[in-house]
């Protein structure tokens, strides 16, 4: 169902306002969850289809006629959100499961108006995409029955044999944190040190997913709370070292510990200065968080197994009142800031394990923790976290690795090329599958690309089972070859590759999402170069190919135009 709905959600959503995954602006989905207080259900596998986002108009004040009270002022996100499950949108913020929707029609002249009509009650939202949101429920509402409505449940991570950790999901499509990527390479090596490497590198692994989809989807929320990718031990840990010493603390009878903090100035300045570094790198943005002079806030957190389940309130919530746009920055600026240190908390708990304090944890030098994982755990680029040191002295290198650095650098071009020769003949006489398709990949590395387009052909030849992987490699040397400026004939390498990659296409057990970016690339540097009608025909089969694929809304784009 996911892929049907996806699908008219692409050929049903084409307006200025939507903004499709992996085209959203950094942050706006962080933003969102907060000013609609929910998120999505990131442990339930809740998948985003679309954003409608029409805070450019909000921001310049072009609905109700320019007459903005100060809480709609004081927003930063307009619209709605798609998933696979339901919308979520307006203001009040209303959730309505897509199983529950019977249809939709438009209204009013001077602001557009969807009415979503729902079995509990229709539900009426101010959009400018209106037409647009109406036209899409009506499809799907005639097209898809409501019982398979509902959504896939999805874990986070779903180990399987050929992926122990389950998540080589997770380079589908999307853009990953640089932090993420760091810490699922960290669990890669913590699990290939037995049993008990398996075990911890499974729990970090689940942390780092559930961080990746905290910042590229905004706050996580379960049963009213929101999520955190922490231990509640951790997470506790790490407020008074952004909000300073809680002024009251207890343990409520559900377990819950509750804190009260009021945080001067001074103190959010430093906490934000920290923020805007390690943040630099990561999907979710600081540069339009304001910092509040003077912040009260109440944080109660529960365990949910491995992680934590939070509320977060700020001054007008305290006193229970309606939230305006001063409780709104109060919320923005902590859920930001402890967005920003959960990344680096989760990697030096993975590094030393449970027995330190974290407070010994947090104030480690940067160094030192480098210095301990090149020697006791491999060769990890940790820069993502300690922005204050400068990036290419927080690669964590292993004496192994660094003993092939220094053996590589010693080597001339030519002695290279001369290498990736001996190492094809000898992967010939070998025969096998893992030497031919080694010695191919090490031509590309050398930029032979001629070399090694005909070693993945007799790759292909010999080993027929490897076809698809080959064709891929194929590809691959042509694109190559056509980005490095290499090539005699630009459209002819583009046309090549193109053929090489629906050749490995023809595999039913091929992975498409993998091979959609270079297929993408191809296509569009193709397109450049032909123009006109054929250029029409080459986006066009990209879109038959990928009909939801990243690159569609720039398919489509390039097609209007």
């Amino acid at each position: 169902m996911t892929e049907q709905l996806r699908r008219l959600v692409y050929d049903h959503l084409s307006h200025e306002s939507v903004r499709f995954p992996g085209k959203i602006e950094p942050g706006i989905l962080f933003t969102a969850a907060l000013e609609h207080g929910l998120g999505l259900a990131h442990l339930d596998g809740e998948e985003l289809l679309a954003v409608v986002d029409e805070s450019q108009y909000l921001q310049a004040g072009t609905k109700v006629m320019g007459l903005l009270n100060d809480s709609i002022k004081a927003r930063r996100f307009s619209g709605m959100l798609i998933t696979d499950r339901r919308i979520i949108g307006g203001d009040p913020c209303l959730a309505i499961p897509l199983a529950d929707i019977v249809g939709a029609r438009t209204s009013g002249r001077l602001i557009a108006k969807v009415e979503v009509l729902a079995t509990r009650g229709s539900q009426t939202f101010e959009l400018e995409a209106a037409p647009q949101i109406a036209a899409l429920l009506t499809a799907m509402t005639s097209s898809i029955p409501d019982r398979e409505r509902v959504g896939v449940r999805r874990p986070l991570c779903a180990p399987s044999s050929g992926d122990p950790l389950g998540i080589n999901h997770i380079y589908d499509g999307q853009a990953v944190d640089g932090r993420v990527t760091s810490l699922l390479g960290l669990a890669s090596l913590f699990a290939r040190a037995g049993e008990d490497g398996l075990a911890r590198g499974r729990d970090l692994a689940w942390r780092a997913m559930l961080l990746q989809k905290t910042a590229a989807l905004g706050r996580g929320s379960h049963g009213g709370s929101w999520l955190s990718p922490l231990h509640r031990g951790d997470f506790a840990g790490l407020l008074p070292r952004l909000f300073g010493r809680p002024t009251q603390a207890w343990t409520d009878p559900q377990g819950g510990w509750g804190f009260e903090f009021v945080v001067e100035e001074s103190v959010a300045a430093a906490t934000m200065k920290s923020a805007v570094g390690l943040l630099a790198g990561a999907l979710i943005g600081v540069g339009g968080v304001v910092l509040p002079k003077r912040s009260a806030l109440r944080v109660v957190c529960w365990e949910l197994g491995q992680f934590t389940a939070f509320t977060l309130m700020a001054t007008t919530g305290l006193r229970g009142t309606k939230a305006d746009g001063e409780d709104l920055r109060q919320r923005e600026w902590a859920h930001t800031m402890l967005a920003a240190h959960e990344g680096r908390t989760i990697l030096l708990r993975a590094i030393y394990g449970w027995q330190h304090p974290l407070d010994a944890l947090l104030a480690a030098d940067p160094r030192a923790v480098l210095a301990h994982v090149a020697e006791h755990i491999g060769t990890i680029d940790l820069s993502a976290f300690f922005p204050e040191v400068p990036a290419d002295q927080m690669i964590a290198i292993s004496p192994e690795i660094a003993a092939i650095m220094a053996e590589v650098e010693s080597k001339s071009l030519d002695d290279m090329k001369r290498e990736a020769h001996e190492a094809w003949r000898a992967a010939q006489e070998a025969g096998t599958v893992k030497a031919l398709s080694r010695a191919a990949l090490g031509f590309q590395h050398v930029s032979l690309f001629d070399e090694s387009i005909a070693a993945y052909r007799e790759l292909a030849q010999r080993h027929p089972a490897e076809a698809s992987e080959a064709w891929q490699g194929i590809g691959d040397s042509y694109l190559h070859r056509a980005d490095m400026g290499a090539s005699e004939d630009l459209a002819r390498d583009f046309e090549a590759a193109l053929h090489a990659y629906e050749q490995a296409m023809l595999d039913p057990q091929v992975t498409r999402s993998y091979l959609e970016h270079n297929y993408w690339e191809a296509t569009s540097g193709l397109a450049k170069q032909r123009g006109g009608d054929e250029a029409r025909r080459v986006l066009s089969r990209y879109v038959e190919r990928f009909p939801t694929g990243e690159h569609r809304p720039e398919a489509t784009k390039m097609l209007g135009a």
